[in-house]
């Protein structure tokens, strides 16, 4: 696995297409981790925590999580649905948001979040991570947007097998990955 201690990263991809499960495998690999579940679909796991909010569209408790959690044991921070949060530019980007996105390498922190579609994110979450984690994804714009920020990457998007993905590099290089083993 790469090395994202430090790191924000992005994870993105329709539904069913695996992100979920990377997630949690990087939530396995990064011991102590914890995942924001914006939806409450996660189960409970021996290794990681999980938080569901008491309000889905609360970006007030998203931040106050995110800032709690910056100064916590964690090692890995994952917010589910961040695009609830982290509505597209130019919107403006909710302080602990920017505090996380900004200082994650300060705090030591890999710093995930997670949404379907890229276009959905703020540009800032998506265009100033260490790592992009990319699953199939079919719609025109974000098709576009992925071919914008690295050459041809769009088009491998929309070609994915399923539960594969790609990797994108702080560089903007890519390589396509098989899918991550279900436990």
């Amino acid at each position: 696995m790469i090395e994202l201690k430090g790191k924000t990263f992005n994870i993105f991809g329709l539904k069913g297409t695996g992100k979920s499960e990377l997630l949690k495998h990087i939530a396995r690999t990064m011991k102590p981790s914890i995942i924001y579940d914006t939806i409450h679909e996660q189960r409970n796991s021996k290794d990681y925590d999980i938080y569901q909010p008491q309000h889905r569209y609360n970006t007030a408790e998203c931040e106050q999580f995110i800032m709690i959690t910056l100064q916590s044991k964690y090692k890995m921070i994952g917010i589910d649905e961040a695009n609830r949060f982290a509505h597209p530019h130019p919107t403006p980007l909710p302080p602990a948001f920017v505090e996380a996105n900004d200082m994650s390498r300060h705090y030591g922190k890999a710093i995930g979040f997670i949404a379907r579609r890229p276009t959905q994110l703020h540009t800032d979450l998506v265009e100033l991570a260490a790592y992009l984690f990319i699953f199939n994804l079919k719609g025109k714009n974000d098709i576009l947007y992925l071919n914008n920020l690295s050459g041809g990457l769009g088009d491998i998007a929309v070609k994915l097998p399923a539960f594969h993905f790609v990797t994108v590099n702080p560089d903007r290089t890519f390589s396509v990955n098989k899918p991550i083993p279900i436990k």
